[in-house]
């Protein structure tokens, strides 16, 4: 990679984050172009479906309409994702939100010891491992919160989609997460690991049905404007390209 990058003319990197974490590698700062990730808003942008209870039993999940799903749209084959953090939240939010029902989408070697956790946890009931997932636009289309829980990211595209798919967002305050996520306006930042702050932030987000509902629809704004975008993050300013 350091061959690769003394060759190149320039360096894409998808987020500042990575940027700089490039620069401390050496790449010079001269080379590096950040190119954000996009997501084909036409996929994920939708109403919300007046056949919830449908889709909820096409993907196996429970069809009361009282249900709450809590998605996490995440690869198994590495301990990166953390769904052990996800599994652990569940647990606290499953004690005092009953209707909570939390949705593991994506396949790997790591299912089956993420299955006996969720066991030990004392959750089966309320968790559903989709495996691989090709409908993930029709998932979130009754998701009403999206978590990501990794303990390293670039500038993932699965907070994108939830964002497109009008879902607030709960994820952990790395890579360059927080440069899509605008802190309490489309979601929750949490540090990494910290499974008792996501249980918090996603109650909050169940305990006030219309707070969820208007960082939804800015989320999905923001993801659906196709032009160069400016906010505040508390940090810095940052520009987000679609």
């Amino acid at each position: 990679m350091r061959f690769s990058y003394r060759a190149a003319t320039r360096v894409v990197a998808n987020c500042e984050e990575v940027r700089h974490q490039l620069a401390q590698e050496g790449v010079s700062a001269k080379k590096i172009e950040v190119i954000y990730n996009g997501v084909d808003t036409s996929h994920v942008c939708h109403p919300r479906p007046a056949n919830r209870s449908a889709i909820a039993a096409s993907f196996g999940l429970p069809t009361d309409p009282a249900r709450r799903f809590i998605s996490i749209v995440a690869n198994l084959r590495l301990p990166v994702k953390d769904h052990a953090t996800f599994l652990r939240a569940a647990r606290t939010i499953s004690e005092v939100a009953t209707l909570a029902t939390f949705v593991i989408a994506g396949e790997g070697e790591l299912m089956s010891s993420m299955r006996l956790l969720a066991k030990e946890l004392g959750i089966t009931k309320q968790t559903f491992f989709l495996g691989g997932c090709e409908r993930v636009a029709e998932l979130l289309s009754i998701t009403e919160i999206g978590v990501l829980s990794s303990l390293y990211e670039g500038f993932p595209n699965a907070v994108l989609e939830y964002m497109a798919a009008g879902c607030p967002v709960v994820a952990t305050d790395v890579g360059g997460i927080r440069e899509a996520v605008v802190e309490g306006e489309t979601g929750y930042l949490v540090e990494a690991r910290d499974h008792e702050a996501m249980a918090r932030q996603i109650l909050r987000l169940l305990d006030a049905p219309q707070r969820p509902r208007a960082m939804g629809i800015l989320g999905q704004q923001i993801v659906s404007q196709a032009k160069s975008l400016v906010w505040s993050t508390g940090r810095s300013g940052h520009c987000w390209l679609i």
